[in-house]
């Protein structure tokens, strides 16, 4: 807590909690517990101890860390409900006395939170835990679902495996690569889900969607969460024209199937611009999505698109049309849609046809992120069956920009001899354990500490540039006044 501490006018001094007033203290072994209640603090050492309420894996955790926090959400639950109830009163009270509608509203916030609440209302516990060892940084957490709930039967369901879950991605080289099963009737979930914040969202914001329009969105979800049955992403930049490339491989049911479900998607997302959207932006009424079969083709595979298209793009000058090409690889604003099996969809945008072409190879015959240098050293602090996994490059990330500001036309901050050393990524793995999902993140030392000399060697730069700034304002200014002083010109002409 942000405590402060406070003197009366006896010399008496208080600690106290913001918002909740005194705060006490009882020393218990080598640590003191702070307590904005007495009675709390009293019950402390006496009877069962908290951690002999904690499953073994969540004791493990908070024993293995230098720091630890635990949540039991047995007894949070009702605490945040309640408080969730008095919000809704007097966001109730408050909307009565103004006389307004359900437009933008409390209310709504609070029917936000409600959905938020069922999701809370299906967990047991969390616990968390943060580790400094020498190779690095660990965080370590575990979230135990209630028994027989939605939520936890579909987390909890997915079967951990040894094999990569990012193994079908092309190397650009990637800042971001990630991949992960997804849980089985998750497009069920999802869908139930979505109808309800969607409809607390709407009357929070008050944006008007047609109930016909909505209940299409939602089925559409259903079925596309439904038909997937796994993902693998990568994002990076260096290989491809334009300042980046993503791909998005996408294991299926049936690629027939999802393309077909993409498709309808563009037609329902161009109603939504333009029936629903455009009542705040009036640039949206000419906005629209267009998938095209055939767009392009890359060897044997034939490419389709999902093109974004407005008065605005085609308006663009010569030279935003230029910096588009720039960024993008291309001057259109597309994604673009290739089956490479009857069981895999790839998605790709940024890098135009070139990303496209790696991702295809990659999941074709199989990408080598999982086997770069980086990705494997990391991987021996993860768990070893694990359901999903992503790793995140600040040497690649650093490498990308460099490269994108060459191709822009713009000057490095940095000196010429500055370079990442460590080429380990930070990673994160998530498995499965009973009714729990554990996660470990881990932060390399090494790269930790390119990281500080990255933001060091910036802020050096910004300072240069200040000073750089100062100098030649102050010479403009002496400039200035030595030109118009008639002081200074008279005292020119007696020399």
């Amino acid at each position: 807590f942000p405590m402060f501490v406070t003197e009366d006018e006896n010399g008496k001094k208080q600690m106290m909690i913001p918002e909740m007033g005194p705060a006490f203290s009882k020393k218990l072994g080598d640590y003191v517990a702070i307590s904005a209640s007495e009675k709390a603090l009293a019950t402390l050492g006496k009877g069962k101890s908290a951690a002999a309420t904690l499953s073994k894996e969540d004791l493990k955790i908070l024993r293995e860390g230098n720091a630890g926090l635990f949540y039991n959400f047995k007894i949070l639950t009702p605490e945040l409900k309640a408080a969730l109830k008095a919000f809704e009163t007097k966001a109730a009270e408050q909307e009565a006395n103004q006389g307004g509608g359900r437009g933008p509203s409390a209310l709504g916030i609070a029917e936000v939170f409600q959905v938020d609440m069922e999701m809370i209302e299906q967990t047991n516990s969390m616990a968390a835990s943060l580790r400094y060892a020498k190779e690095g940084i660990y965080m370590n957490t575990s979230v135990a679902y209630v028994p027989g709930s939605e939520l936890g039967a579909m987390v909890t369901g997915m079967t951990p495996t040894r094999r990569s879950t990012v193994s079908r991605l092309a190397n650009m080289p990637y800042v971001v690569a990630c991949g992960g099963k997804v849980p089985p009737k998750y497009g069920t979930f999802l869908s139930g889900y979505m109808n309800k914040m969607l409809s607390a969202m709407l009357k929070m914001g008050g944006l008007k969607i047609p109930t016909e329009m909505q209940n299409r969105m939602v089925k559409l979800t259903e079925a596309l969460g439904d038909e997937v049955t796994g993902m693998q992403m990568v994002g990076g930049g260096g290989k491809t024209k334009g300042l980046f490339g993503t791909a998005i491989v996408i294991q299926c049911k049936s690629a027939t199937q999802t393309k077909a479900l993409l498709k309808e998607k563009t037609g329902l997302v161009t109603e939504l611009l333009q029936d629903v959207l455009s009542a705040e932006e009036k640039d949206l009424k000419t906005a629209k999505v267009t998938y095209t079969k055939g767009a392009e083709t890359i060897g044997s595979v034939q490419i389709d698109s999902m093109e974004i298209t407005s008065e605005e793009i085609k308006n663009l000058s010569p030279h935003d049309r230029k910096e588009m090409a720039q960024v993008l690889g291309e001057d259109k604003l597309r994604v673009l849609v290739a089956e490479v099996d009857p069981k895999t969809v790839i998605l790709s945008f940024g890098g135009g046809t070139e990303t496209m072409a790696q991702a295809i190879k990659a999941a074709q015959v199989g990408g080598t992120i999982a086997s770069d240098p980086g990705v494997a050293a990391v991987q021996k602090y993860l768990p070893k069956k694990r359901v999903s996994e992503m790793y995140f490059s600040p040497k690649n990330l650093f490498s990308t920009i460099q490269a994108g500001m060459v191709k822009m036309g713009e000057k490095s901050n940095l000196p010429p001899t500055f370079r990442f050393k460590s080429n380990l990524p930070i990673a994160m793995s998530s498995t499965v354990n009973g009714t729990s999902n554990a996660a470990v993140m881990f932060v390399p030392t090494d790269t930790i500490i390119d990281i500080v000399h990255w933001a060091q060697e910036e802020n050096k730069a910004q300072r240069r540039r200040s000073a750089e700034r100062n100098a030649r304002w102050e010479a403009e200014r002496n400039a200035r006044n030595n030109a118009t002083d008639p002081m200074i010109v008279e005292e020119v002409e007696i020399e």
